[in-house]
C-alpha cells in the first residue's frame, strides 16, 4: 500500500469497524487504523488516540497487546519515556504469561535506562539475567544493557565486570565491539590505560566503525603521554 492509497484505506478500515460493531475482525480492523495513522499518514496523535481505542474497547484481546507495544513505541520516538514505561509495565501487569514477556521485560528495562533511572532498570533486567528459562538472545541484551547502566552512572568498576560477563558468556556476541569498546573506556577513566589499549585493540576487530576504535586508541596514547609529563 502506498501512501497515496493511505487515505482510502483508512476510510474503509473506518467503514467496516463503525458499520459491524459485532464483528470479531473488528480489533484487528481498529488495530490496522491505528497503523495506518502512524506508520502511513505519519500522525502520531491521532495514532496513540487510535491505539488507546483498541485498548480501551478490547482490553484483553492480542490486538490490545500489539495495541500497547506500538504505542509505547511511538511515545519512545516522541520522548514520552514516562507514557512507554506505562505501557510497558502494563503489558506484564496485564498478560503475565504472554509468550512474549521476556521482550517486554527488555523494553521495559531499556526504557529506564534511556530515562537514565538506572537502578530500576536494573530491577527489571535481572529476572532476566538470573533466569533459568530466557532466551540467550534477551539475556545477552539485558547484560549489556545492564553494564551500560553502570558505564552511564559513572560506577567504571561495575561497568567492566559487566562487560567482562557479557563478553565471557557471550564471546561471539553482535554486542561485542561495542562493548569491548565501552570497557576500554571504564578501564580508560580508572586510570588503567593499559589494559584500556588492548582491549581497545580487541574492539577493532569487532567493532562497526574502526575510525572510532583508531581514535579511541589515539586518545588513550595521548592520555598515556599527558600523564608521563604529569610525574615529570
Amino acid at each position: 500500500m502506498g501512501m497515496g492509497d493511505a487515505p482510502a484505506a483508512l476510510k474503509a478500515y473506518r467503514y467496516l469497524a463503525d458499520q459491524y460493531p459485532e464483528d470479531p475482525r473488528r480489533p484487528a480492523v481498529l488495530l490496522r487504523i491505528a497503523d495506518i495513522y502512524g506508520l502511513m499518514l505519519r500522525n502520531q496523535e491521532k495514532a496513540l488516540e487510535s491505539y488507546g481505542r483498541v485498548i480501551k474497547e478490547y482490553p484483553l484481546s492480542e490486538a490490545s497487546i500489539l495495541a500497547y507495544e506500538r504505542r509505547a513505541e511511538a511515545l519512545q520516538r516522541l520522548g514520552d519515556l514516562d507514557g512507554a514505561i506505562q505501557d510497558y509495565e502494563a503489558l506484564l501487569k496485564f498478560f503475565p504469561h504472554h509468550p512474549d514477556r521476556d521482550r517486554y521485560r527488555l523494553l521495559l528495562g531499556s526504557a529506564y535506562l534511556s530515562r537514565r533511572s538506572f537502578g530500576q532498570a536494573r530491577g527489571e533486567l535481572a529476572p532476566l539475567i538470573e533466569g533459568d528459562s530466557t532466551p540467550d538472545n534477551l539475556r545477552e541484551q539485558a547484560l549489556f544493557a545492564v553494564a551500560e547502566s553502570y558505564f552511564l552512572e559513572g560506577r567504571h568498576q561495575m561497568a567492566v565486570d559487566g562487560y567482562r560477563r557479557l563478553l565471557l558468556e557471550f564471546p561471539e556476541s553482535e554486542l561485542a565491539g561495542e562493548a569491548k569498546l565501552h570497557l576500554a573506556t571504564a578501564r580508560e577513566e580508572m586510570g588503567q590505560l593499559g589494559r584500556a589499549k588492548s582491549v581497545a585493540t580487541e574492539a577493532r576487530e569487532d567493532y562497526q566503525n574502526p575510525q572510532i576504535v583508531d581514535q579511541k586508541l589515539k586518545g588513550i596514547d595521548e592520555r598515556g603521554r599527558k600523564d608521563v609529563y604529569k610525574q615529570e
